[in-house]
């Protein structure tokens, strides 16, 4: 189980279903997480960077995102163009970059560890797994290691 923190997580992900599945496993858990989600890469960057419809200053109960879970293969902007970007990026470089893809592909795994990824988990599509691999996940980021500062107004 987390600790009582309460954290905040980016989902960069396309599909309804894998988001739909990790909101079961976060619930499920009872985990004291808030989820945004962004289904492409330019929501995501307008959200990191408070800019369109959101402005961060305006949100008295806002968490920082903690972590960024990212898939590779995106509508439009692929997530590798978002994470090469973050990673370059003085004030977004040092967020936690989780790649959650389907992909086992040698390549892919070997390119996003070039370009800053901080793990690389391949989803799988079989529920009680995927559900062992957040929570293995969420074990290590939020009970184990030792995250950056989040803070918004670092960012915006």
């Amino acid at each position: 189980m987390i600790n009582s923190h309460k954290w905040a997580i980016l989902l960069v992900e396309d599909s309804d279903e894998d988001a739909a599945a990790l909101r079961r496993v976060i619930e499920k858990n009872n985990w004291q997480i808030t989820l945004h989600r962004s289904v492409n890469v330019e929501d995501a960057m307008a959200f990191l960077r408070a800019q369109g419809g959101y402005n961060k200053s305006q949100e008295d109960d806002f968490i920082a995102p903690a972590l960024i879970l990212l898939d590779l293969n995106l509508p439009g902007t692929d997530g590798r163009e978002l994470l090469r970007n973050m990673k370059k990026d003085e004030l977004l470089k040092s967020m936690p970059i989780i790649i959650l893809s389907t992909s086992s592909n040698p390549i892919d795994i070997e390119e996003c560890y070039r370009y800053g990824a901080n793990s690389y988990q391949i989803k799988s599509v079989n529920f009680a797994k995927f559900s062992d691999s957040i929570n293995a996940l969420f074990s290590y980021w939020f009970e184990t290691a030792i995250l950056p500062p989040a803070t918004m107004k670092k960012i915006i």
